[in-house]
Parts: structure tokens; C-alpha cells; sequence
């Protein structure tokens, strides 16, 4: 019986995206803290929504940064403005857990 090694395959663009988005979420922890209260004392209005919700959204971003470089950006807008269903079926989708909330409360 032989053994066979087996290879180790990296996934580059899998990679690439957690890389991009620890490099937008980390500085900003590293330098500003995660106190919220302290960074709204510390800075202006818009700069401090901006240092505390930027880390927020950065694998978000990361991920139309990498739609961006393959040339996909306009392949990922039409996937996400295609509608599926009639339009009708989003609003108890979207409305249907608010209107419980309300009637539970």
C-alpha cells in the first residue's frame, strides 16, 4: 500500500477576502478601541459613525472590492436587483416579523 501526500489547495480569493477585510477592521480597533462611548467623546459626529461603523460593514466591502477586481461588479448588481418572486410576497416577508413584534407587545 503507498501513501500519497495530499496537497494543500489555498482558495486565493477566499484569502484575499478575509485579508482585505481584517486590514479594514483591525487598524481601527487597534488605534480607536471598540468603546463607543469614548470614540463619540473623542471625535466629530460623522468621523466617529465613521470609525465605528466602518469595521462594521468590512466584509461587506471586502466582498465588492473582489467582485470590483474580477470584473464581476455588474454581474453582482443584476443578481442582487433580480427579482425572483412577485412583488407582492416581499412586503409579508419584510412586514411579517414587525407586525408579530407589534401584536406581541
Amino acid at each position: 500500500m503507498t501513501k500519497t501526500r495530499s496537497r494543500l489547495q489555498i482558495d486565493w480569493q477566499l484569502a484575499v477576502f478575509f485579508f482585505i477585510a481584517y486590514i479594514i477592521s483591525w487598524p481601527i480597533a487597534f488605534f480607536f478601541g471598540v468603546d463607543e462611548e469614548l470614540i463619540r467623546t473623542n471625535h466629530s459626529p460623522p468621523a466617529a459613525n465613521l470609525i465605528i461603523d466602518l469595521p462594521k460593514f468590512a466584509f461587506t466591502i471586502s466582498g465588492v472590492i473582489l467582485f470590483w477586481l474580477n470584473g464581476q461588479i455588474k454581474e453582482m448588481w443584476t443578481r442582487l436587483t433580480h427579482w425572483r418572486v412577485h412583488l407582492f410576497w416581499y412586503a409579508p416577508t419584510y412586514l411579517g416579523p414587525a407586525t408579530l413584534y407589534l401584536a406581541s407587545t
